[in-house]
């Protein structure tokens, strides 16, 4: 299904409120499909108390992501795709959530000797990454800022992509717990894949380049299917191995990180 809207979105068969619709009317299967994956996790009895209040959060944030995209469709078709609309503090709701579900995950324990290198590597990854998104998004979309719901809305997405980063550096820095396996391969690709899309999607905003059923939009559908991939693989690894266990931190595979980033 996701590679079929994907070269949907190259060849684009259908014209106006036709191809408006299969656009907006795409994401919404995939994204029921991915919240649905993540409450079977949250409601999963192998599952300990951090796992499943993660997947908890992140299932409400796909259900939050699904009124979203079905408010948007209705918007997109009846009253010409207006900004700012319900749609967007629904689309807003995802971030919170998606950075408390990152946090929520069960992740190796830090030694209190690296934990001083844990918050510069954090710090330095944030910075260098504000640093891209302020020079390319943020700071153009502020650039003639008068208060208002419209400018307020324009400059949080940005601010909400630096949160998901934040609570990904977060995962990633302290190495995720065993319990997590190979979804973690699949939840990072996908926060990174959105956060990407997010992006891409402010600098053509600013260029008034972006198009409804561009090839832009199959990368957030790849993410919402990556995300319902990383809860089926948690899923899987629960009922497979259902008791955690330790496992330590290998420093020499992420002490370059930062400097790479930087």
């Amino acid at each position: 299904y996701v590679a079929a809207y994907a070269v949907w979105t190259f060849v684009h068969v259908g014209q106006g409120e036709a191809a408006t619709a299969i656009s907006d009317v795409g994401y919404l299967p995939i994204v029921l499909f991915a919240a649905l994956a993540c409450l079977r996790v949250w409601r999963a009895s192998a599952a300990d108390s951090l796992t499943r209040r993660a997947w908890g959060f992140f299932s409400l944030a796909m259900a939050v992501s699904f009124v979203a995209e079905s408010l948007w469709l209705y918007y997109d078709l009846v009253h010409g795709a207006p900004f700012p609309s319900w749609a967007d503090f629904f689309y807003l709701g995802f971030y919170p959530l998606a950075v408390l579900g990152l946090l929520s995950l069960p992740y190796s324990p830090v030694a209190r000797a690296e934990r001083g290198r844990l918050y510069i590597d954090t710090g330095i990854t944030l910075i260098v990454s504000w640093m891209f998104v302020w020079f390319f998004v943020l700071a153009p979309s502020v650039a003639d800022f008068k208060f208002g719901v419209e400018s307020l809305l324009a400059a949080a997405y940005p601010v909400a992509d630096m949160a998901i980063l934040y609570g990904l550096v977060m995962l990633v820095l302290h190495q995720p717990h065993a319990s997590l396996r190979g979804g973690f391969a699949f939840l990072l690709s996908a926060m990174i894949l959105f956060i990407v899309a997010d992006v891409a999607f402010g600098i053509q905003g600013l260029s008034e380049s972006y198009v409804s059923g561009s090839p832009l939009d199959g990368l957030w559908l790849i993410s919402y299917l990556l995300f319902a991939l990383a809860a089926l693989q948690q899923h899987a690894n629960l009922v497979l191995h259902g008791n955690r266990f330790a496992l330590g931190r290998d420093v020499r595979q992420l002490w370059l990180f930062p400097y790479a980033m930087l």
